[in-house]
């Protein structure tokens, strides 16, 4: 049975005075019997209240269908890593897309980032292809493909900065998993030739982008520069 909104809510508000050290003994006594008044009239278990701080976005793939390219699935995890998020991958044509799962008010940036890094590496990656005008078709996708990879690696070291390293956003995320769908497989990842000279170049084009916060995490404010 699912538990409206609203209950969990005030689930987690009458929780949240309750473990208030600098309130009321008192009041958070009483906020504590209402919380568990709450959790036993609508059967809510732990497991469900971690589960309601979780939310998805859908963030669509520029370059596969099926198999995940090495360089898109690097860099959605860079920034899922960074933003304490998991991801899952839905094939579809023409292409399919990635699901960031985590936490509210993280996954909205987590997503305005990848967004954002995913459309600068298209245009940096056209943008290498153009200087190619005499290669053949193979020999350019070999190099475009090393300038991701090298792209993308350098980019991992920017969002970084970002990580969330005790985890500690972990636990929340499993338990709207298990609930969504215990029964996951693992994303296949595209295999191919990559090109040293691409990376090379890919690697110098990615030292200018770089990272900051905006004010109180919201994704309007975040900058992103390169």
């Amino acid at each position: 049975m699912s538990v409206p909104e609203s209950i969990l809510r005030r689930v987690q508000k009458c929780l949240d005075l309750a473990s208030d050290s600098r309130g009321d003994p008192n009041t958070a006594a009483i906020a504590l019997r209402q919380a568990q008044k709450l959790m036993a009239e609508h059967g809510i278990s732990e497991t469900t209240l971690q589960a309601a701080t979780i939310d998805e976005a859908r963030l669509v793939s520029k370059f596969a269908a099926t198999k995940v390219k090495p360089y898109e699935n690097s860099l959605i995890w860079a920034v899922a890593d960074s933003f304490g998020c998991k991801v899952l991958w839905t094939r579809a044509y023409p292409y399919g897309w990635f699901t960031l799962v985590g936490e509210k008010h993280r996954v909205e940036v987590a997503a305005y980032t990848f967004t954002v890094l995913q459309r600068q590496l298209v245009k940096a990656r056209a943008a290498f292809v153009a200087t190619m005008p005499f290669s053949q078709p193979k020999q350019k996708t070999i190099q475009a493909d090393g300038f991701c990879v090298g792209w993308v690696h350098t980019i991992r070291a920017t969002v970084a900065k970002f990580a969330d390293p005790d985890g500690k956003h972990a636990a929340a995320v499993k338990a709207y998993l298990d609930l969504r769908n215990p029964n996951m497989k693992t994303v296949p990842v595209q295999t191919r030739k990559l090109g040293a000279m691409g990376y090379g170049a890919g690697e110098l084009a990615a030292k200018g982008v770089s990272l900051s916060h905006g004010v109180n995490g919201a994704a309007s404010n975040l900058r992103i520069g390169g």
